[in-house]
């Protein structure tokens, strides 16, 4: 069940590079976040040996996303890789801040800003490969 959530994750990512081809920039950007959002899900469910019963009941107060974020960092980053894990939480913060403006703000999202985040988002891919963690 946990490889549907990698399924996803690829997915997003594929479509985040199709919308960005369309020039459908605020979309790409949503699916660039929620790719990287489902992958650390999957990483949780698929490395660490969590429940997606556990991981709902700890992400049911609606901060799932902070939780995710901060149990990858807590489970792998900070005690295998700390000098990654700034890079990695700046990372994810202008990623998830991108996103917040693509969906909600009244901010333009150009081309540039999306590629910015089509490369957080490879390079979040890449990592997680690199680490054997998916």
């Amino acid at each position: 069940m946990r490889i549907i959530l990698k399924k996803k994750a690829e997915e997003n990512l594929k479509a985040g590079k199709l919308l960005f081809d369309k020039a459908m920039f605020n979309a790409s950007i949503h699916c660039y976040y929620y790719s990287c959002l489902q992958l650390m899900k999957f990483v949780i469910l698929d490395k660490f040996g969590f429940t997606i019963e556990t991981v709902d009941r700890q992400t049911e107060s609606g901060n799932s996303h902070n939780w995710i974020i901060n149990k990858i960092k807590e489970l792998y980053l900070e005690k295998y890789d700390y000098s990654y894990s700034r890079i990695f939480s700046k990372d994810i913060k202008r990623l998830k801040n991108l996103r917040k403006d693509a969906d909600y703000n009244l901010v333009e999202i150009d081309k540039d800003k999306t590629i910015e985040a089509d490369n957080l988002t490879c390079n979040i891919f890449d990592y997680f490969k690199r680490k054997n963690l998916i």
